[in-house]
Order: C-alpha cells, then structure tokens, then sequence
C-alpha cells in the first residue's frame, strides 16, 4: 500500500471480500483506496464504513498487522462494523465487549 500510495497509484479491490461490511471495513483500515462490489452489499457496507471513526480504523489495521490469526482479525472488524464497540485490543487478539 505504501508503495502504491507514494507513486499516487489508487488501490481498489473488486469482489466478494469488498462486499462484506467486515472486509470492506478491514480493506479500508489497510489504505485501500476503492472498493467494488455487487449493488446488493453497497448499502450494508456504506452503514458499516459509516459507524467507524479513523481512530477505529486505525486500530484495525495495527491488530491486522499484528494477528497471529484471521480470526482475530475477523471478529475485531465484525464488531467496528455491526457497531459493538469492544473494551480494549492486547496485541495478540481483541476481546470482546463485555469480557475481560
């Protein structure tokens, strides 16, 4: 993603995993630029970008690039994009809100 960010290259995935809230939600916190997916998902996946912050985001990608397991990963994005804020992210997984 750097490389493509500082040649101005835009990113773009086009697919399944760009039509799921929680991989679209995961793609966009790795840097991707654009996303294309079937018309069906767009409305789904706008709600869920929508109800994350950039700070969320942000933490996204440093549990991304730090999981030992998809997922971890997974389930951290799962909950940004549904809504449900989690209490805090260790750096080998997340927990989920309302557990320790």
């Amino acid at each position: 993603m750097a490389g493509a960010d500082a040649a101005g290259i835009p990113v773009a995935v086009c697919g399944e995993l760009a039509g799921d809230e929680a991989g679209a939600v995961v793609l966009v916190a790795l840097g991707v630029d654009e996303l294309s997916a079937d018309a069906g998902c767009l409305d789904a996946v706008r709600g869920a970008l929508a109800r994350v912050t950039r700070t969320e985001l942000d933490e996204l990608a440093r549990v991304a690039l730090s999981a030992l397991e998809a997922e971890t990963v997974r389930g951290f994005a799962t909950e940004l994009a549904g809504g449900v804020r989690r209490k805090h992210v260790k750096k080998s997984g997340y927990h989920r809100a309302g557990t320790p």
